[in-house]
């Protein structure tokens, strides 16, 4: 029993070591990783590569994937470039393992005290995100003494080496138990790490190494594949994609599971190098038979998943919910949304307000249809970035989330008020009580007004041009004065007309108090961009 429990416990702490090493990595490396991303041009060996070197900075397949997907959804790359990458993020994985495969377990308490200086004692967020991957690094070694001194005893049971060389003569359900594993504890490293500490008992030999490698490479992809049933198109493409990479490379490999092991003391070093080597091999093989051919495997992919645009925009916003995993991509994404949204509030209900001000057939139909196409993806999003919160976040992105709810929840309220003065002009309408002809030039006056500055409010929220954002807070004073002076005049012509009754229910006084309204958002808009919040 305490050989299972000092085993389990070291599994435990090597998980949570891939995990701090992972985060740390990612806070420090991921907008320079995406940068890099970004910037891959038509090659894609290129692609490749920085996918490989992405991987290995973060330290997470799934963070570089997850960027992929969302570059591939805002069309900064294709589908064909994505793949490109994944293939290179998961020869990147092999190189954890590599490292992992080093003799520095003696080592790990000096990983672990210098983490643990920098990031109780550094105030600087960098310093102390780098002594977080510090300390997962140092846990993760000593999670793997742990698990080896724990095995240890067991190298001398012939009950213990019985069961596995029993198990070794049956190379498709060690395929199967790795594939198991590794889909349970969502890390191939760790079923790698388990296949290693078990070699070096001797326990597992080169028959059962192979085997454990092709488990865990196939298992390694269901994660992504199971999250993909709630993904965008783009990730289940991609999802979808590295699942036939890796389970048409183990099918390609798998007659070498029983030609392999009378060659495996040819491979340089001791087992656990052996087995990394292998690990890596086996990658390297399945991208050199793909890449050649990722264009046209790209354009078989795109067939099997049609677009559906219809269908997205009349159920609302979708995206891959395990984003929220990765925040740095996520408010990525998140902030594309919205600046979605933008466009759709300025071009699909601000600029239909003179349509509504004409009474034209079908304008409020459209105007309310959108606005709730903007509560579906409003909600949607807020709820997105409320759980992207939840994550540990550093400064800079919880004052980026945080920007990014106030933008939408402006963007939202101006769609109510659009919506409201729909209804409203229709509903005075059916009353008898229309816009007058010579009030409607003021109106449209004031929305001229309007139109350019909610224009040059969303430009500095998508551009992030503060000179912009200052252009619409000190034109608001001039507004304001505008629409008094509007208000003033209509009341004294009123009073010189000796038209006194019904001023209460005129469509214009309401028109210009949601112009006024408008307005204001887009100040809140600009003011958000410049911090004052």
């Amino acid at each position: 029993m305490s050989v299972l429990l000092s085993f389990i416990g070291g599994i435990g702490i090597f998980l949570y070591g891939m995990y701090l090493l992972s985060r740390g990595m990612q806070r420090v490396a991921a907008t320079k990783m995406k940068e890099y991303i970004s910037g891959i041009t038509d090659n894609r060996f290129k692609g490749f590569f920085v996918g490989m070197i992405s991987t290995f900075m973060m330290q997470s397949s799934a963070a570089t994937s997850v960027i992929a997907v969302g570059l591939v959804g805002s069309s900064v790359i294709a589908l064909w470039q994505a793949l490109g990458i994944v293939m290179g993020s998961a020869v990147g994985t092999t190189f954890t393992v590599q490292l992992l495969a080093l003799d520095i377990t003696e080592y790990s308490t000096i990983f672990i005290f210098i983490g643990v200086i920098l990031t109780v004692f550094v105030k600087k967020e960098k310093a102390r995100s780098i002594g977080s991957a510090f300390v997962g690094f140092g846990f993760i070694f000593f999670g793997i003494k742990t698990m080896s001194d724990a095995l240890e005893p067991l190298s001398e049971s012939d009950a213990f080496l019985q069961f596995f060389s029993s198990l070794q003569e049956l190379p498709l359900v060690l395929i199967a138990i790795s594939w198991l594993l590794t889909v349970a504890t969502h890390s191939s490293a760790t079923v790698i790490v388990i296949g290693m500490s078990l070699a070096a008992t001797g326990a597992l030999t080169a028959a059962g190494i192979l085997p454990l490698l092709l488990g865990a490479n196939i298992g390694s992809t269901f994660p992504a594949l199971i999250s993909s049933l709630a993904s965008s198109k783009e990730g289940k493409k991609v999802a979808f994609s590295y699942f036939i990479f890796k389970f048409s490379g183990a099918l390609l490999l798998l007659p070498l599971i029983y030609v392999l092991p009378d060659y495996f003391h040819v491979i340089p070093g001791t087992i656990e190098r052996q087995i990394a080597n292998v690990h890596t091999s086996f990658n390297l093989i399945v991208a050199a038979l793909f890449l050649p051919f990722v264009i046209s495997f790209a354009t078989m992919i795109n067939r099997l998943f049609p677009e559906e645009e219809a269908l997205e925009e009349e159920e609302g916003i979708h995206f891959d919910q395990s984003l929220a995993d990765y925040p740095e991509e996520a408010i990525d994404q998140m902030s594309i949304e919205v600046k979605k949204i933008a466009d759709t509030v300025y071009n699909d209900m601000i600029g239909w307000l003179p349509a509504l001000f004409y009474y034209t057939e079908d304008a409020r139909s459209h105007v309310i249809d959108t606005e709730k196409r903007i509560d579906r993806a409003y909600k949607d999003i807020q709820n997105f970035l409320l759980k992207v919160g939840q994550q540990d976040l550093s400064e800079k992105q919880s004052d980026r989330e945080v920007r990014l709810l106030y933008v939408l929840n402006d963007l939202e309220h101006i769609g109510d008020i659009v919506k409201n003065v729909a209804d409203s002009l229709d509903k005075k309408k059916s009353q008898g009580v229309v816009l007058n002809d010579d009030d409607r030039p003021y109106i449209l006056n004031l929305y001229e007004e309007v139109s350019k500055s909610m224009l040059t409010a969303f430009e500095s929220f998508k551009e992030k041009d503060s000179e912009k954002a200052k252009q619409v807070i000190d034109n608001h004073t001039a507004f304001i004065q505008m629409e008094k002076d509007l208000r003033f005049e209509y009341f004294n012509n009123r009073i010189a007309r000796e038209e006194t009754e019904n001023v209460h229910n005129d469509p214009y006084v309401d028109l210009l108090t949601n112009l006024l309204r408008i307005h204001q958002h887009g100040v809140n808009i600009s003011q958000t961009m410049l911090g004052i919040v």
